[in-house]
């Protein structure tokens, strides 16, 4: 449970532990970098979440949760974060706050909108927005430019927004079981780099 890795010279060491309860992390708040409940029944996420402010990792898939707390907010540490397979028809618009984050998964929820806070997220290298029911996406998703995965597979998009032409970083998006018109997708994919693979 406590990591094993010596500290830099002239630093103290602290423990970075994993849990697989919230009361039992919350409850040493100060050591808990990764928690892991995925398929576990969790029916809500407690606002007590919001003191785990030294998470670095956060696997609640798999659940039955139809809400995140806006107290999700506080982890400014998160750098992974996977809420996939839950029953989340939106997101807070403090999930915005999450500036440390690289990889996002929220594939198989209900999701209707995606905040146009997701913008803030500008160290994100995959997103992971499949399987939900977005009809569009915010134009601030183009400021996530260091974006490398980014998937929308299942969804009911019609177009993308023009923002996507500074998707540089781009390798993979996934795009099938869309009603997007030839023509639409076409003009997306024009303006996204040559590289990329479209699936």
């Amino acid at each position: 449970m406590v990591s094993t890795e010596l500290p830099t010279a002239g630093e103290q060491e602290t423990p970075c532990e994993k849990y697989t309860d919230v009361a039992a992390a919350a409850r040493r708040a100060a050591y808990a970098c990764e928690l892991d409940v995925h398929n576990t029944g969790l029916a809500e996420l407690p606002p007590e979440i919001g003191h785990l402010t030294h998470l670095k990792r956060l696997d609640i898939s798999d659940n039955q949760l139809q809400r995140l707390p806006s107290q999700i907010g506080w982890l400014r540490e998160l750098t992974y974060f996977n809420a996939s397979g839950n029953e989340l028809a939106e997101l807070p618009a403090e999930i915005g706050w999450l500036r440390e984050l690289t990889y996002f998964d929220v594939h198989d929820n209900v999701l209707v909108a995606v905040p146009a806070e997701i913008g803030w997220l500008q160290k994100l290298t995959d997103l992971d927005l499949s399987g939900n029911r977005l009809t569009g996406l915010p134009r601030q998703i183009g400021w996530l430019e260091q974006l490398r995965n980014l998937g929308l597979a299942g969804n009911r998009l019609q177009e993308l927004p023009q923002e996507v032409r500074r998707f540089s970083h781009l390798e993979r998006l996934s795009l099938r079981d869309n009603p997007l018109s030839p023509g639409k997708l076409n003009a997306a994919l024009e303006v996204l780099p040559k590289k990329v693979r479209v699936e």
